[in-house]
């Protein structure tokens, strides 16, 4: 496959040193879309310039970080109101790709968002089992994506869990406690897990099936 290109949406973070609001990516997902032949297009938080920016993009990754905030309310903070308008913009960049037919993979936040877009809601966990850990899932095979039945070891740093699946979503990952790890949408190109995978694993095999995770996905909905 020749090199893609990809719109890469930026958390939301805070440089207290500096007092500044940044929008920011991890070098470790940079690195990992490198490996993968994909180019990263960053798209700021920030409407009027990211429609610049994405026309020859080819798909969109929604990055993770920052919870959900799809409402703002007058007494946010400065941070909560960036965070708003991230959550505003990649929803309509959602709906955009999905208006190209051009595909989308959500990371950890990204898959909360995917999940909210088609109406599906979010929970906060009261376990602490998610949270800078690591845990089992089990993948089943849903449309035609490239999974088997099999047990992989992955990260996790997540607050919230689906409570409800979005209109049009299937679940292919699951932890033993029943927490939905990854999603895919049954007629659009649409993929995301809970886990990191530009991060490290430490079981071997998860490793392995996570390094090209995005172009696998690519090619296995061509």
């Amino acid at each position: 496959m020749n090199k893609i290109k990809a719109a890469v949406t930026m958390r939301i973070t805070s440089e207290t040193e500096y007092e500044e609001i940044r929008d920011s990516i991890s070098k470790d997902l940079i690195t990992f879309l490198e490996k993968q032949q994909i180019i990263p297009i960053l798209i700021p938080n920030n409407s009027k310039l990211a429609w610049e920016l994405i026309d020859d993009t080819d798909i969109l990754i929604i990055s993770g970080g920052n919870d959900i905030i799809e409402k703002q309310d007058t007494s946010d903070s400065n941070f909560d109101k960036e965070v708003h308008t991230r959550t505003v913009l990649e929803m309509e960049l959602i709906k955009h790709f999905i208006s190209k037919s051009k595909p989308i993979f959500g990371i950890c936040h990204g898959l909360q968002l995917i999940n909210n877009y088609f109406n599906g809601s979010l929970v906060l966990l009261n376990s602490r089992n998610h949270i800078s850990s690591e845990h089992n899932v089990k993948l089943k095979s849903k449309r035609n994506l490239w999974f088997g039945a099999q047990n992989l070891q992955v990260n996790s740093y997540h607050n919230y869990a689906i409570s409800k699946l979005g209109e049009g979503l299937d679940s292919f990952a699951e932890s033993s406690d029943g927490i939905i790890e990854g999603l895919c949408h049954r007629s659009e190109k649409i993929m995301a897990v809970m886990w990191h995978p530009e991060r490290s694993f430490s079981d071997d095999n998860s490793q392995e099936f996570n390094k090209n995770i995005i172009i696998d996905f690519l090619q296995a909905i061509q």
